[in-house]
């Protein structure tokens, strides 16, 4: 693994990488940071990969780091924050953590990435995305299911003592 992973600034490098990314990538990839741009961003990688191993030599490296920044930077600015995992040792990349309401285990982009690779399908950064989406979405209807029985039972109880 790279020495980035082993910083306090992960996230700033985070950002940095994935601004780069969009940067030296085409712009009709329209980068933006949004779920349906991972899409486009795994046809690119499966376009330039074919074999996981290719990921991690001297040339691909930088860009292996990138995608990975740019995934993990979707889901953070969605829902999550950049972490590390309890299980760290000093080979681990820095994981997504969700946020601590959400049902939803720490997200290593890296595994992602090598994954859609190996598997080829063209839709495993969408899948994971929308498993968080799908996730977020429970945890606000959830929020908004108990503050509406909060104000259900403060009505009843305002009634009640009206009697």
């Amino acid at each position: 693994m790279s020495a980035i992973y082993h910083t306090s600034d992960w996230p700033r490098d985070s950002a940095r990488l994935a601004d780069r990314l969009v940067a030296e990538l085409p712009s009709e990839l329209r980068l933006d940071f949004t779920g349906a741009s991972l899409e486009r961003l795994e046809a690119e990688l499966l376009r330039r990969f074919s074999d996981p191993a290719e990921l991690t030599s001297a040339e691909a490296r930088p860009f292996y780091e990138s995608v990975c920044a740019y995934f993990g930077e979707v889901m953070v600015r969605y829902g999550g924050s950049w972490g590390w995992s309890t299980k760290w040792d000093d080979t681990d990349p820095p994981v997504v953590m969700p946020d601590e309401d959400v049902d939803l285990e720490p997200l290593s982009t890296w595994e992602v990435v090598i994954r859609a690779v190996r598997d080829r399908g063209g839709k495993e950064f969408i899948t994971v995305w929308e498993l968080w989406d799908d996730a977020e979405t429970d945890q606000i209807d959830r929020a908004i299911e108990e503050a509406e029985d909060a104000e259900w039972d403060r009505d009843i109880e305002e009634w009640e003592s009206e009697d």
